[in-house]
């Protein structure tokens, strides 16, 4: 029995071992930023919450974690057929993400709000029982003087992208703020982020699209 327990025991480490080296490999193989929406940078979360020694283990794996992050969430605006708006982009230009549980109407749903030379627009997509459903809005540029306070009372810019916290959080919606003013890019992520530093923006975009979404729906 003892002898039966030692095999178990060395077989599980060597798939641990073993799983661990692909994932490592995997990840270098998908650094590929030219697929991804987001920086990795934004998504690279170095908090230490239970005391781990900080060696090359340590960062491998937050290096993986990044990625993944970041292709969950690219695939969430795909899905919406948005654009990349980190690189390369024109306008000065706010867009809030938003991914909650699957049966969530509105699910997942973007609201991008830019200047275009003068013209305040707004661009609302989310899918709806896997049907992808867009509208455009022309808004006065009171909204826009309105947003842009808002931005700077916060201070958005200089907010943490990951979240800063000793509550784990392993579950809960994808709340993303994402900000490109000129060369400035800045983008923010929360898990069921209503309450949280980014919550007032975006629920101020949500107001601004006119879309009917119920309270209990957006968590």
């Amino acid at each position: 029995m003892f002898r039966l327990l030692l095999i178990f025991i060395f077989s599980f480490i060597k798939i641990t071992i073993f799983s661990q080296v692909n994932y490592y490999k995997n990840c270098n193989n998908l650094n590929d930023t030219n697929n991804f929406l987001f920086p990795n940078e934004f998504l690279f979360d170095t908090i230490n919450l239970f005391g781990q020694e900080k060696n090359q283990e340590f960062f491998n794996r937050r290096f993986c974690s990044a990625i993944y992050k970041n292709i969950y969430y690219s695939e969430i605006l795909r899905k919406l057929q948005e654009p990349k708006l980190y690189r390369n982009y024109p306008n000065e230009v706010y867009r809030f993400t938003w991914q909650g549980y699957l049966a969530t109407l509105h699910n997942p749903l973007s609201i991008r709000i830019e200047n275009n030379n003068g013209n305040i627009i707004m661009y609302i997509k989310y899918n709806k029982k896997n049907i992808m459903v867009s509208d455009t809005l022309l808004l006065d540029k009171q909204v826009w003087t309105e947003l842009k306070n808002k931005i700077d009372s916060l201070n958005f810019w200089e907010i943490s992208p990951v979240e800063k916290t000793e509550i784990v959080v392993l579950d809960g919606s994808v709340w993303i703020l994402e900000g490109k003013k000129g060369n400035l890019y800045h983008m923010v992520h929360r898990k069921s982020g209503k309450n949280k530093e980014i919550g007032e923006i975006c629920m101020y975009l949500i107001k601004k699209s006119k879309l009917k979404i119920r309270k209990k729906e957006l968590y």
